[in-house]
């Protein structure tokens, strides 16, 4: 009797087993489909997928088109911007280092950036290696100086002892790229070597990623997919932008097909194809929270669906998901997306690009880690697309506020060539505000922002930007009690000085 038991419940037990393996096996005839559909709702020109499970490219495809109006399609070796994915070619290239005995997390940056400053002369000597790549530095997120300037890399080093801190030394997350620019700059410092030669020499050639490149000037192929942004209500597509100076931050092209041959590095604990470029020690510290993040709130519940806990690690957040931990980093730049999905006990990867900004398809990643985890599908991407009309819907609402509040019967006070001259910003630099043929116009030339002044009520202005992808900014003038221009005000960015009273950067 004892034995029929056992044999009965050894039989269910298998059967279950089957049927667990068999739900863990995704449709990717289904998963096609509904790429397919998510694309078209949410208006994304292209994109391009790869899956590794078992340290094999399971799936690999491009969808959509490189540039809307042209008839070039996307495939799996079309080259996409992966914007702050980046980051893990970063924190791998200093992970190297540590291997070799080169560079500690918990070295002062002092010891290898000697002349390095930060506002606060406490957290200049504090500061170490694992306080840029985790965000804590105090610095609250700012990509003016660096994903939008036409600033080098060692101007943005200097720069950024101007930049006031908001948040306690090591009080909090708060994401920040130009520390990422810091600390790719560690590596010529160590090496002799730019941060481009390291990683192509080190991780892209190692890897076989011939398709990738730390700058546009190094893409020599057709095959690349434009950016895309919407522009006065329509998508349109925009020109590949320069990211050299941040490259560290979020400058790598890349395909889905060479991004699998970097999963396949992460899944195998640093190893590939039986040569080791990573210790398993330094892949665990890399993937091992420093911070917690908060993900519980708006649209980031819905684009990072944690079930417990999240932490940004060295150039990976960190998050659990239905009793597995997910590794995975996310990119934004003008004009793209990307992730990228890891979840290392099942052996399982995956990365997206997109040549969209304005709709993310991050949740699409979860999709497939649904299907292969045996969970019910569910429609991620129409509920995230849903909640993010609602939002894009409460920005023009008050935007259409604004319009309605804004006091038409107003003039400035001052002549209009009383606004015209030069500002300065210590951490920006120069302003320059112009006159010509009755239009005024700003440049803050050392950001490349340049667009036209549009008064708009009392003494502000609104500056419609030569680029499109750019939003509107409001620019207000504050006086004198003598009746003189005392500030411009760059809404959302700083205050710029006369430059007769300044202590701008570029006269020190």
């Amino acid at each position: 009797m004892q034995r029929k038991t056992l044999l009965v419940i050894t039989g269910l037990t298998s059967l279950l087993m089957c049927v667990t393996v068999a739900a863990q096996q995704p449709s990717f005839q289904e998963l096609d489909q509904y790429i397919v559909r998510a694309m078209h709702d949410a208006e994304i020109p292209g994109l391009s997928i790869a899956v590794v499970k078992d340290d094999a490219v399971v799936f690999a495809k491009g969808y959509g088109v490189r540039k809307l109006g042209d008839n070039a399609l996307v495939d799996e070796h079309t080259i996409f911007n992966i914007a702050s994915v980046t980051k893990g070619f970063t924190t791998a290239s200093l992970a190297m280092l540590v291997d070799e005995g080169k560079l500690g997390w918990d070295d002062h940056v002092l010891k290898y950036l000697p002349t390095f400053q930060l506002y606060d002369s406490y957290a200049t000597r504090e500061l170490i290696v694992r306080d840029l790549l985790t965000h804590r530095t105090g610095l609250t997120e700012n990509d003016a100086l660096c994903v939008d300037s036409t600033y080098s890399r060692d101007e943005i080093l200097y720069r950024i002892r101007f930049w006031q801190p908001k948040l306690g030394f090591r009080a909090q997350f708060d994401y920040n790229n130009c520390m990422y620019v810091v600390a790719g700059q560690i590596v010529p410092a160590i090496t002799g070597r730019s941060w481009d030669d390291f990683v192509h020499e080190q991780i892209f050639r190692p890897l076989g990623m011939k398709d990738s490149s730390t700058s546009i000037r190094e893409i020599h192929n057709d095959n690349v997919a434009m950016p895309h942004r919407i522009v006065n209500g329509t998508v349109q597509a925009l020109p590949l932008p320069n990211n050299d100076n941040f490259a560290p931050a979020g400058g790598v092209n890349s395909s889905a097909v060479d991004m699998a041959q970097w999963i396949r590095l992460q899944l195998s604990g640093g190893a590939y194809q039986g040569q080791r470029l990573l210790s398993l020690q330094r892949v665990k510290e890399l993937q091992t929270p420093n911070i917690d993040v908060d993900f519980s709130e708006g649209l980031d519940k819905l684009q990072f669906p944690a079930d417990h806990f999240a932490a940004y690690g060295l150039g990976w957040i960190l998050m659990d998901y239905h009793g597995r931990k997910v590794v995975f980093h996310t990119g934004s730049n003008p004009g793209f997306k990307s992730e990228i999905l890891l979840v290392p006990e099942e052996h399982l990867g995956v990365v997206i690009l997109s040549n969209f900004f304005d709709r993310p398809p991050w949740v699409l990643g979860y999709r497939v880690i649904d299907a292969y985890f045996g969970v019910p599908a569910r429609d991620r991407a129409g509920e995230y697309l849903k909640a993010l009309k609602g939002f894009e819907q409460e920005n023009e609402t008050e935007n259409r506020k604004q319009e309605t509040e804004r006091n038409r019967n107003t003039k400035p006070s001052l002549p209009i060539e009383k606004y015209a001259g030069k500002y300065a910003n210590d951490l920006y630099g120069d302003a320059v505000v112009s006159l010509k043929n009755g239009e005024i116009s700003l440049n803050i030339v050392g950001l490349g922002w340049v667009g036209t002044l549009n008064h708009w009520q009392y003494e502000t202005f609104r500056a419609t930007w030569r680029a499109p992808e750019r939003d509107k900014s409001f620019v207000t003038f504050t006086l004198s009690p003598k009746g003189s221009v005392d500030t411009l005000r760059v809404d959302g960015l700083a205050d710029f000085m006369p430059v007769s009273t300044s202590t701008s950067a570029e006269r020190k």
